[in-house]
């Protein structure tokens, strides 16, 4: 090669850790671990510096700062205008002839029909990681389609949610560049993803290996239930501690010039990884350790019996104290102790990240209570960046096409689990539909977190403003017409069936089973049935406010200037609050619904339900039945106190001091506990004035405390409603939440109910007190605090 170009184009067999200025992060990587004597795929690396020069070349350099200069992240449309401007101009530019034929040279010199064309940023990790997270990755590439995916992955530094994580992370100005690594494309029959070091017990002798057939990207992207591997470390050779086999359905394949899903049929329920694969993993995990000397994670795969490592990464987090990204928070919702054992909305955001794209959730009990914070960044991000692709209704319909599908595959398995025995089942059997258990619980609140305020927000503003345009006095009474739904949600339902059914022990078994989240946190059948029987009527004739509520909504439609418009808006919006109720209601419910599997899983133990629930994680779990673990200590030291926090896209968990210290050290929230006035998001309009009740249902017997407690016309003031709630909050005279947006169940059954709602106070719960006197200003969104001496 002309030595000019030797800067521009690195076979990755001279690539080293030294390399990253030129070759990126996951370059030098790849070419440190060619090092170790595994094998990689045959590639080269395009150099940064070869994006910089064909950026002088075509005059773009400047233009691009100063485009970059234009944008404002409280104005979504600057970002996407700057982002179409840069990347058109990089896709639209000329390369240097003798830089596009060394290009193609060095492609063919490889041999390949299909390539890996993949993004290395040579940004700083750690500050600007976000930034370089959002870069693009393309499979397939042909040599015809070769010049234009590395056209596209220089263009991907410059997308709306990476500038706007420039700007608002304060590193606009910061020097950063990409390469891009072009490799053989693997055809794997099988490949995933392992970790020197588990993730989530931290157990340094554990190896965690999670496989899947086909591309790893199926795995890596969160697209399949893998099968996972616990492996011993501390052994030469490798020991199997535990073994998990999914059922998978589907796989990518490469499909001519495309990588696509294959249905596989019947599913795969066999061991995907021979113990053979496991321990030549085994072997490879160890020396890459060993080598960076620290521990790692690893994307691998096996073609033709071959192991490749198509990546490793470094956790540097694991061997230093815990850090946490400098930062302000935003309370999020208070409980009882968080569950860790289902991982959910942490793992929501590690193996989710196509729902639910959030980047930190800390979550912190104090030995009495649960609390979680968001980062008031990721909150705006999400405002500006993923809210607004719901203002598209191709978008939306895809989502509700993916949606739709895992709720349905939910159904079936915990009806599955429902009508299951265990009491003569082996360990195994219990370890296996609990992983599954985890997998569907971790999507569905995937999912119940893509309904919140910061992914309806966009929509809500176009539809206000659209209302504003033609109703500039009246738009809030509209507003609030158009997005309450006009059919029937999981609550209304159970309500009008309850009343047509006779109350004998069958036909009540049926009803739970049909609404099971009624019983919340309730294990006995004959408990969650005599609470089902004592528990108030109420009205639920809805035909009628149906009626008239549709033809309302008809008649603002038809004064709307763009009507259509406003119609798909406020049917996304309705449809929303009814999906986080469904959401809310199916969680809920698969505990009663899977209670002989949790039940039978304690007493192997030799636990009470509740601790084994509250306090141990899946992994714990599956260490006590399959090695006969003391579990004891972990429980007593985690009811004291633990966090939960990412780190390196893993959840992890501390507990005991350590806990109480990294909340007090990296959690920055001010709540003025004395202020006069306490504001939030209105849900439904009105004025009320009352005593303050507060309530917090963590199971059914709190639910029934609750319900003797309540006072007709108290203000319910709670973290969330539940949909068990809907007794107590009929007696309600208005409900305020520290959680939520117009979407949430408080709006839904405050609108139906005809009640005054504010929800997303923040610190309603920490401030009011039990009987004091407040103005619930549901117009303004206020709470005003008249006294705060606490009267029973």
């Amino acid at each position: 090669m002309n030595s000019s170009l030797n800067k521009f184009i690195i076979p990755l067999s001279a690539v080293t850790k030294e390399s990253t200025h030129s070759a990126g992060g996951k370059g030098a990587s790849l070419g440190e671990i060619l090092t170790t004597g595994l094998s990689v795929p045959e590639g080269f690396v395009i150099t940064a510096q070869a994006f910089d020069e064909v950026l002088q070349n075509n005059s773009l350099t400047y233009s691009i700062k100063e485009t970059l200069q234009q944008c404002n992240t409280e104005e979504i449309h600057t970002l996407e205008n700057a982002s179409e401007i840069i990347q058109g101009a990089i896709m639209n530019c000329r390369l240097p002839a003798v830089l596009e034929h060394a290009i193609k040279h060095s492609f063919q010199e490889l041999g390949a029909s299909h390539v890996a064309v993949r993004s290395s940023a040579t940004v700083e990790d750690g500050k600007t990681s976000a930034w370089a997270g959002q870069l693009e990755t393309f499979l397939g590439v042909t040599e015809d389609t070769l010049i234009e995916s590395v056209k596209h992955c220089w263009a991907s530094l410059y997308s709306p949610r990476a500038i706007f994580y420039a700007i608002s992370q304060g590193f606009l100005d910061t020097p950063a560049s990409v390469a891009v690594v072009i490799q053989r494309l693997i055809d794997s029959d099988t490949a995933g993803i392992a970790f020197s070091v588990h993730p989530v017990t931290q157990n340094t002798q554990h190896i965690l290996i999670e496989a899947g057939l086909g591309q790893g990207e199926a795995v890596v992207s969160g697209s399949i239930t893998p099968d996972s591997y616990v492996l011993n470390k501390g052994n030469e050779e490798a020991t199997i501690l535990s073994t998990t086999i999914s059922s998978q359905e589907k796989m990518l394949v490469r499909k001519e010039n495309t990588i696509a899903w294959q249905e596989i049929a019947p599913p795969n329920s066999k061991q995907k990884l021979t113990d053979k694969q496991l321990a030549e993993l085994h072997k490879a995990i160890i020396t890459l350790e060993n080598h960076f000397a620290f521990p790692v994670d690893v994307e691998w795969a096996f073609a033709d019996e071959k192991l490749y490592i198509t990546q490793a990464r470094p956790i540097t987090t694991l061997t230093k104290k815990y850090t946490i990204t400098p930062d302000s928070y935003v309370f999020m919702w208070e409980t009882g102790p968080f569950m860790p054992s289902y991982l959910s909305t942490p793992r929501a955001l590690t193996d989710r990240n196509d729902v639910y794209p959030l980047c930190r959730l800390e979550t912190y009990f104090d030995g009495k209570k649960c609390t979680a914070y968001l980062s008031e960044k990721d909150i705006e991000m999400l405002r500006h960046t993923t809210g607004p692709q719901f203002l598209d209704e191709a978008y939306y319909h895809d989502y509700i096409l993916r949606f739709d599908k895992e709720l349905a595959l939910w159904n079936s398995f915990i009806r599955r689990v429902e009508n299951s025995e265990y009491s003569d089942a082996s360990n195994e059997k219990l370890i296996k539909d609990l992983t599954q258990y985890f997998e569907y619980m971790r999507d569905s609140i995937a999912y119940f977190g893509s309904t919140r305020p910061e992914f309806t927000f966009a929509a809500e503003e176009r539809l206000r403003s659209l209302l504003k345009e033609q109703f500039p006095q009246s738009w809030h009474e509209a507003f609030f017409t158009l997005i309450t739904p006009i059919e029937e949600d999981d609550i209304q339902r159970e309500q009008r069936e309850w009343q047509e059914i006779p109350h004998d022990d069958v036909s009540v078994a049926k009803h739970l089973s049909k609404f099971p989240w009624l019983v919340f946190g309730e294990f006995d059948e004959q408990k969650a049935a005599e609470f089902l029987k004592s528990r108030p009527l109420s009205d639920t004739s809805e035909e009628e406010r149906f009626t008239k509520l549709q033809n309302a909504q008809a008649s603002i439609l038809s004064e709307i200037r763009d009507a259509k418009e406003a119609q798909y808006l406020a049917r996304f919006l309705q449809e929303q609050a009814l999906r986080r109720s469904l959401i809310k209601s199916y969680w809920m419910g698969s505990l009663y619904l899977a209670r002989k599997l949790w039940l039978e899983i304690a007493g192997r133990l030799s636990l009470h339900i509740w601790d084994v629930l509250s306090y141990l994680t899946d992994t714990d779990i599956v260490s006590g039945l399959l090695e006969g673990t003391s579990l004891s200590s972990i429980i007593e030291r985690r009811k004291t106190g633990y966090f939960i926090t990412i780190q390196d896209n893993s959840v992890v968990i501390m507990d005991g001091e350590k806990a109480h210290e990294f909340f007090h050290d990296n959690i920055r929230i001010s709540v003025e506990k004395d202020a006069k006035t306490i504001t939030g998001q209105v849900a439904n309009p009105g004025y009320y004035k009352g005593k303050v009740r507060k309530v917090s249902v963590g199971d059914l017997s709190t639910l029934e405390a609750s319900l003797k407690e309540f006072q007709k016309g108290e203000i319910v003031v709670t973290t969330m409603t539940q949909p068990n709630m809907m007794v107590l909050a009929q007696k309600a005279g208005a409900i305020i939440t520290d959680e939520g947006g117009i979407t949430s169940h408080a709006a839904i059954i405050a609108r139906e109910l005809g009640i005054p709602c504010v929800v997303g106070c923040l610190h309603a719960m920490t401030s009011l007190e039990d009987g004091e006197e407040v103005i619930v200003d549901a117009g303004e969104g206020k709470i005003v605090r008249l006294s705060k001496k606490a009267t029973k």
